[in-house]
């Protein structure tokens, strides 16, 4: 293989859309040609984990907004379990390994790639949003739940922004 194969070949590759033996010959060109193994290492570095750190004091948080929901009446109880598995699911969410932004690797198949592993975190994030709302009609109160589902949407909002900036 060529660089310029390599070149004609690296977006079907990101995508998945090589067979074995092209995919394979891509691999091993780049493995001895530094100019091609740089730009494979850039490129995919765009699906490589990143471990997010939890914001500061979360799990304090949630752990005290459960035990105050142990304390409340059978009643409210139900309406706030809700709010109390949206929270640790929010925790969970944060605890997730995320991407790098589309936006660092041009191409289109690396926008394709941020959106697509973007959308399931996306559907968490509004389930999350929509029980954190049920909670709060029986309990309109509470601001922990209110801080919560602030939380929620500002993780949507981020995550919407990096697949815009990856898109343009």
């Amino acid at each position: 293989m060529t660089c310029t194969e390599f070149d004609l070949q690296l977006e079907a590759y990101l995508a998945g859309q090589l067979a074995s033996a092209e995919a394979t010959a891509l691999e091993q060109h780049a493995a001895h040609c530094s100019r091609c193994e740089r730009i494979l290492d850039q490129r995919t570095a765009l699906t490589a984990p990143v471990t997010p750190t939890p914001p500061p004091g979360l799990r304090p948080q949630v752990l005290a907004a459960v035990a105050s929901r142990r304390r409340r009446t059978r009643a409210v109880r139900g309406a706030l379990g809700v709010s109390a598995i949206a929270s640790v699911a929010l925790f969970a969410l944060i605890s997730q390994p995320a991407t790098k932004s589309a936006s660092d690797f041009p191409g289109a198949a690396s926008v394709l790639v941020a959106r697509e592993r973007a959308l399931p975190e996306l559907a968490a994030l509004d389930a999350a949003e929509r029980e954190l709302r049920d909670a709060l009609r029986g309990s309109p109160d509470d601001s922990e739940l209110r801080a919560a589902l602030l939380r929620v949407g500002a993780r949507r909002d981020a995550i919407s922004r990096l697949i815009r900036n990856a898109a343009s």
